[in-house]
């Protein structure tokens, strides 16, 4: 049996996850600038950078939710859409537009990941390093 949640549902679990996001964002940012009063790392960037990426993406689904596309028995294709014409129209536009977001998101989460990697992994071992630069996953001297 498949799993049907309604549009409300899939709107609000997305910006309930959106807003624990921005907790743990905001208290990181808090530790980091206010607490330890130090700078940003290129990690933080690239959270940050993913969050709003998400806030976009999510932006859409609000849209989508709104003209009907989330109602049962609607499917991406539009079979059993009953919204007009420019909706539908507006639909594939928009649904065609909201990829950039989820691959922004996407790439900038595996980003701020990598970059925390780069970041400790130097430090206190050096054969898992010396092993990165001869795989090329980092180039030499990158992270002394």
């Amino acid at each position: 049996m498949p799993i049907d949640p309604s549009g409300s549902t899939v709107v609000a679990t997305e910006w309930a996850l959106i807003s624990v996001a921005t907790a743990v964002i905001l208290a990181r940012l808090y530790l980091r600038l206010i607490l330890q009063r130090r700078t940003l790392l290129a990690s933080d960037v690239f959270m940050c950078a993913a969050w709003v990426s998400a806030v976009a993406l999510a932006s859409f689904d609000i849209y989508f939710f709104r003209i009907g596309i989330f109602r049962p028995g609607t499917t991406f294709d539009l079979a059993g859409f009953e919204g007009t014409a420019e909706e539908a129209e507006n639909f594939y536009k928009l649904y065609y537009f909201s990829t950039y977001p989820f691959y922004t998101t996407f790439y900038f989460s595996k980003a701020a990941l990598l970059a925390v990697y780069l970041q400790i992994f130097p430090s206190f071992m050096p054969i898992l390093s010396a092993s990165m630069e001869k795989l090329d996953l980092i180039g030499p001297k990158m992270h002394r």
